[in-house]
């Protein structure tokens, strides 16, 4: 079992206070230049690219088993239809 790291929860939570919302206003920024599908695909293929990222450099296999793949497709939509529609929404 992992040893608990207070420390470097704080700093990702904090990291994540500072980087959220500015993905959110470049949204906003970007909505009337750049169609919402481009925007979506955009924010979603950089946080696959740092996934894979840290996932490589933790030396970590994408592993799961056949039960959670439509679980996960199924997150992953749902997520997707979500974040759109807070983007459309700030339009």
């Amino acid at each position: 079992m992992a040893a608990d790291r207070p420390f470097l929860g704080v700093i990702l939570v904090i990291g994540f206070c500072v980087f959220a919302p500015m993905g959110d206003a470049i949204a906003k920024y970007l909505g009337g230049r750049v169609p919402l599908v481009e925007v979506l695909f955009i924010r979603f293929a950089l946080q696959a690219l740092i996934l894979l990222a840290i996932m490589g450099l933790r030396r970590r296999r994408f592993s799961m088993s056949r039960r959670y793949w439509g679980f996960s497709i199924a997150r992953a939509v749902l997520h997707l239809v979500g974040v759109g529609a807070f983007f459309w929404s700030l339009r």
